[in-house]
C-alpha cells in the first residue's frame, strides 16, 4: 500500500464520515502535512498516521508495517518502559524517558503526548496524583489546544487521545471526585454512537467500564454497573480477546459478593483461577486485577525494511551488487539499507521490490486496494469459513471480485486461495487436485521451494496458504511430509529479528498443527514444545481464540509423557472452564466426550470440585 493508496484511503474515510479535514489533524499535524497524505505526495511518521486513523474510527493494526531498525527501538523502548513502570522500578522508567526525549522523532507532538503521558504514568503508580493530573493536562494540550470536557462530544478523538482523559478522571477519582461516573457514562454513550473498529472498541471500552466501576465501588454502588461489565465481557469474548478479562471478571466478584450470590462467585471465581493457572503455568507474568490506563494494547505486525530486502534479495539468489544495478542504486547504498544504517524512502524502496518481482510496500494489508468496505468483506469471508457458511463465504468472494483488482498479485493469489478453500469444503476438489492448485496459488507470488522459506519469512497469506497445504498433505496420510513443510515455514520466522508477537496470527497456525501433527507422530517432546510456545505467544499477545485448543492440547501431551493422572484431570478442569468462559462449544464438548471415555468421569462435575479446591491457589 504506497502513498498514494494510504491517502485515498485517508480521504476515503473521512469523506464517507463527513469529516471535516481540520479536526482530522488538528494538534496531530501541520494542515500541509495533512494534504500531502491525501494528495499521496508524502506520509507522515507512523505515530501520527495512528493519531491520524485513529480519529476516525479505524485501528492501523490491520496495516503490516516495513519499519527500519530505529523505528523498531522505538517499539521496544516502549515496551521496556512499560515494563520498568510495571515492575515499579520507577528511577529506571525516568531515565528510559529522558533518553526517548533526546530521540529524532520527539519534538512531533503524538510522541510528546506519549512522553507526558509516561511521566503521568509514573506519577500515578507512586499515589501522586496531583502530579499524574497536571503531566495529563500538558500531555493533552499537545494534540488539543484549550480542550473542555464539558464540550467531550463535539471532539474527534484518538485512542491515544481518550486514553489521556481517562487518566485524567482515574486522577480526579483517587484525589475524591466521586462524581466521576458521570462522564465516565458520557464517554461510554459517545463510544457506543461512534462507529469505530473493534481493535479500538476493545482496548477502550473495558478501560472505560473498569473506571466508572472502580467510582461506583467507592460509593458502595457497584451491582449498578453489572449490566454493562457483562456487557464489556461479552464483548472482548465475542472478539476472542483475553485483553482486561481478569480485572474485568474481578469486579463481577465485586458484584456477586455485593448480591449474596454465592453460585455466581463460585463460578467467576473459578474462570479467574483458571485464567491465572494459566499464565503461571506457562511462565507468563500475571499483573494483579487492576487495569494500567496507560498501557499501550498494539497489535498490529511489523517487518524490518532491511531484513525483508535483505531476504528476498538471497530468495532471488542475487548479490548485492546485481540487485542495485537493476535498481539503478549504488551497491553501497543498498548495502546501508540492508546493516539498517539507511532507511530508504518508500519509492527506493519499492524500485528494489520492483527489481525482484515483489509488491511489497512500506504499508500493506492482505488485499492491494485503497476501498476499505474490500477490506471489511475480507474479515466476513473468513468469519463465514471459521463459521462453515460456505454459501455466503462464496456470494461475499463473489461481491469482493467485483471491486478488487486482479492487477496486483497478492489479490490474485487471495481469489484463488479461497476459492480452493470453499471447493475443498464443499467437496468439489479431490485432495490431490487441491494440493496442486494450492501450489499453483502460493506461487502467485513466489517459489514453492520449501528450503528457501528459510530464508525469508512468508507474507500473511503465504503463511496461510503452506499451512493449508499442510493440512492437505496431513489428510493424504503423509504427516511427516506436513511436519516439514511447516518447520521450514517457522525457521523463516526464527531468522527473524522481529519478535514472535509481531506476527502471531502467522505463528499461532503453525505452532498449533506443528504441535498437533508431531503429537500424532508420536514425537512427542517436539510436540509439547511448539504446544508451550503457541501457548506463551497467545497469552503475550491477549488472544483466547486458540487458548483453550492449546492448553487441552498441552495436557493431552502431558498425559502420553506418563503424567499423574491426578495432574492431569486437574489441568482438564481448568482447560474446560478457559473453554466455557471463551464459549468454544466444539472444543468443550469434545473434552468433555473424552474425558467421560479416558476417566469414565463427567468433567463438569469433576472441573467443580477440582476448581472449588483451587480457587484460593491461583
Amino acid at each position: 500500500m504506497n502513498e498514494r493508496k494510504i491517502g485515498k484511503l485517508a480521504e476515503y474515510l473521512r469523506k464517507t464520515k463527513h469529516l471535516r479535514m481540520r479536526d482530522v489533524y488538528q494538534g496531530v499535524c501541520s494542515e500541509t502535512a495533512y494534504i500531502r497524505l491525501e494528495t499521496g505526495e508524502s506520509l507522515p511518521e507512523f505515530m501520527t498516521l495512528s493519531y491520524i486513523f485513529s480519529r476516525m474510527g479505524k485501528s492501523v493494526n490491520k496495516v503490516s508495517m516495513m519499519v527500519g531498525y530505529k523505528e523498531y527501538e522505538i517499539y521496544c523502548v516502549q515496551e521496556k518502559l512499560e515494563k520498568a513502570i510495571l515492575e515499579g522500578r520507577y528511577q529506571d522508567a525516568g531515565k528510559i524517558l529522558d533518553s526517548y526525549q533526546k530521540r529524532k522523532t520527539a519534538p512531533l507532538p503524538p510522541h510528546q503526548q506519549y512522553i507526558l503521558k509516561m511521566r503521568a504514568a509514573i506519577m500515578l503508580e507512586q499515589g501522586k496524583y496531583a502530579e499524574a493530573q497536571r503531566y495529563v493536562e500538558c500531555a493533552v494540550e499537545k494534540t488539543l489546544p484549550q480542550f473542555h470536557m464539558d464540550m467531550l462530544d463535539e471532539y474527534l478523538l484518538s485512542e491515544e487521545e481518550w486514553t489521556l482523559l481517562l487518566m485524567w478522571l482515574q486522577c480526579r477519582l483517587y484525589m475524591g471526585d466521586k462524581a466521576i461516573y458521570k462522564q465516565c457514562k458520557k464517554i461510554l454513550n459517545i463510544l457506543e454512537e461512534s462507529k469505530i473498529d473493534s481493535e479500538i472498541k476493545i482496548s477502550l471500552y473495558p478501560k472505560v467500564v473498569w473506571l466508572l466501576a472502580e467510582s461506583m465501588r467507592q460509593e458502595g454502588i457497584e451491582e449498578q454497573a453489572e449490566k454493562i461489565v457483562r456487557k464489556t465481557l461479552e464483548l472482548l469474548v465475542e472478539n476472542t480477546s483475553l485483553l482486561f478479562f481478569l480485572p474485568i471478571l474481578e469486579i463481577l466478584t465485586q458484584v456477586a459478593g455485593k448480591k449474596n450470590d454465592e453460585a455466581e462467585l463460585a463460578k467467576i471465581k473459578a474462570y479467574i483461577a483458571a485464567l491465572k493457572w494459566s499464565y503461571q503455568s506457562s511462565g507468563v507474568t500475571v499483573f494483579d486485577s487492576k487495569i494500567y490506563l496507560w498501557e499501550i494494547n498494539r497489535q498490529n505486525k511489523l517487518y524490518l525494511l532491511s531484513e525483508t530486502v535483505r531476504q528476498e534479495r538471497k530468495q532471488n539468489n542475487l548479490t548485492q551488487d546485481t540487485l542495485a544495478e537493476k535498481a539503478g542504486l549504488d551497491s553501497k547504498t543498498l548495502s546501508r539499507i540492508e546493516n539498517g544504517a539507511n532507511f530508504p524512502k518508500p519509492r527506493t524502496f519499492r524500485r528494489l521490490m520492483n527489481a525482484i518481482n515483489c509488491e511489497y510496500d512500506i504499508y500493506r494489508t492482505n488485499l492491494v486496494t485503497d476501498d476499505f468496505s474490500l477490506l471489511e468483506i475480507e474479515w466476513k469471508i473468513s468469519g463465514e469459513i471459521m463459521r462453515e457458511n460456505y454459501k455466503k463465504a462464496r456470494n461475499l468472494l463473489k461481491k469482493m471480485k467485483k471491486g478488487l483488482s486482479p492487477e496486483f498479485k497478492e489479490n490474485r493469489q487471495y481469489i484463488l486461495y479461497i476459492t480452493i478453500v470453499l471447493d475443498v469444503q464443499e467437496k468439489r476438489l479431490d485432495l490431490r487436485e487441491a494440493i496442486i492448485s494450492c501450489i499453483q496459488a502460493f506461487e502467485v507470488t513466489r517459489p514453492f521451494v520449501q528450503e528457501r522459506f528459510e530464508v525469508a519469512m512468508l507474507s500473511v497469506q503465504e503463511t496461510i496458504i503452506a499451512n493449508f497445504i499442510a493440512k492437505l498433505y496431513r489428510r493424504q496420510g503423509d504427516e511427516s511430509r506436513a511436519i516439514i513443510l511447516l518447520e521450514h515455514v517457522l525457521a523463516g520466522f526464527d531468522n527473524s529479528e522481529v519478535e514472535d508477537k509481531y506476527h502471531y496470527k502467522e505463528l499461532a497456525l503453525v505452532l498449533e498443527n506443528l504441535s498437533h501433527y508431531c503429537e500424532t507422530s508420536n514425537e512427542l517432546e517436539k510436540a509439547l514444545n511448539y504446544c508451550n510456545r503457541g501457548i506463551k505467544l497467545l497469552l503475550l499477545c491477549g488472544k483466547g481464540g486458540m487458548l483453550g485448543s492449546f492448553l487441552m492440547q498441552r495436557t493431552y501431551i502431558g498425559e502420553r509423557l506418563k503424567k499423574d493422572n491426578d495432574t492431569c484431570r486437574k489441568e482438564y478442569g481448568m482447560v474446560y472452564q478457559i473453554l466455557e468462559l471463551m464459549q468454544m462449544e466444539n472444543d468443550r464438548c469434545a473434552l468433555q466426550k473424552y474425558y467421560s471415555n479416558r476417566y469414565n468421569r463427567n468433567i463438569v462435575d469433576d472441573a467443580g470440585i477440582n476448581q472449588r479446591h483451587n480457587i484460593d491457589t491461583y
